[in-house]
């Protein structure tokens, strides 16, 4: 298990062929996923018009996981630029 504290810095990937990234989506144990518009924030909890939907389903899940892996095999790390 790896342990962050507030003093570690995260990687940041980017993928630059998109002008914006917009997929949400996280597969969980390879057999669910959670998809739909909700953005993991603050207003999207409490304020804004989201939605949810998830599937417990590993063909599925497989599926997204494949398109997670392509997707991160386009991006590259973001470098600091300071």
């Amino acid at each position: 298990i790896y342990t962050l504290s507030l003093h570690d810095a995260l990687p940041i990937w980017v993928d630059y062929h998109y002008a914006i990234m917009h997929n949400k989506f996280v597969v969980v144990d390879g057999a669910t996923v959670e998809t739909g518009s909700f953005n993991y924030t603050s207003a999207a909890e409490h304020k804004n018009g989201e939605n949810v939907l998830v599937l417990h389903d590993p063909a599925i899940a497989q599926r997204y996981a494949k398109e997670w892996e392509r997707l991160w095999g386009e991006s590259e790390e973001m470098k600091a630029r300071y």
